[in-house]
């Protein structure tokens, strides 16, 4: 994910997207991958995936997606902020499961990204199918709203 300062951060995994996951900095001058940074980037949960990292254009927050060991995919937060007392990173804090139809979604999503209005989409598929769809996202809840078939892998939308 490329942020608002020129830094891109990523998520990665080196079990093949199993876990366990670190964040780590790309440098975009030369491809050199760190894991040290001035971001104070925290320590990930050794047992859940995470992917999927967006920043909001209206007020910055970063959010990304984690499942735990139920397959339940989350919507979470990643806070740099408000650093931890005893680690002094940043923190994750999870917020609601991802939901469509009023059920919990049970796999992990291919991309998130927010539009320059501030509006969150995603692409993702069903459990029970193999279509993938465009989804509108509700912050407050995590609701997704399916919008439309979407035969692609991953979004992103130019910053104004």
């Amino acid at each position: 994910m490329g942020t608002k300062d020129d830094k891109l951060i990523c998520i990665v995994s080196e079990s093949g997207g199993t876990p366990p996951f670190k964040f780590a900095l790309v440098d975009p001058q030369n491809g050199k991958v760190s894991y040290e940074s001035d971001l104070a980037l925290p320590e990930l949960f050794p047992n859940r995936r995470y992917s999927n990292l967006a920043q909001s254009p209206i007020d910055g927050k970063y959010y990304l997606t984690t499942m735990n060991s139920e397959g339940i995919t989350q919507l979470a937060q990643l806070d740099l902020d408000n650093k931890s007392i005893i680690t002094g990173k940043g923190k994750i804090i999870e917020l609601s499961p991802l939901t469509f139809d009023r059920q919990a979604l049970a796999n992990d999503l291919f991309s998130l990204a927010f539009s320059p209005s501030g509006d969150l989409y995603a692409v993702g598929k069903l459990k029970s199918e193999q279509t993938k769809y465009l989804f509108n996202v509700d912050l407050k809840n995590a609701q997704m709203k399916r919008l439309t078939e979407f035969s692609v892998d991953k979004i992103a939308f130019a910053r104004s």
